[in-house]
């Protein structure tokens, strides 16, 4: 059995928990929340940052100039191409 000096303890932790999240979300109201545009750049900025530390994590490269699409073949003739560069 707990003595009601534990009980006590055991309330001043609960209220000072409940205190700390109350000006977490004080914060977060004033700072994230206060418009739609603030709260979508910091969700983007956080999806950002896990997907480069996920690619950190597991050595992954990304491979957009490998990029072959097997249905459009681009064929320019060589007069042309030497014109282009």
């Amino acid at each position: 059995m707990k003595s009601e000096n534990d009980t006590g303890e055991d309330m001043d932790r609960i209220e000072r928990e409940t205190s700390q999240s109350i000006k977490l979300q004080r914060v977060l109201r004033r700072t994230l929340l206060r418009n739609k545009h603030s709260l979508f750049f910091a969700t983007i900025a956080l999806v950002l940052c896990v997907v480069a530390v996920e690619g950190k994590l597991t050595d992954r490269q990304g491979r957009g100039a490998q990029f072959e699409n097997p249905f459009f073949d681009l064929e320019i003739a060589p007069d042309i191409r030497s014109s282009l560069r």
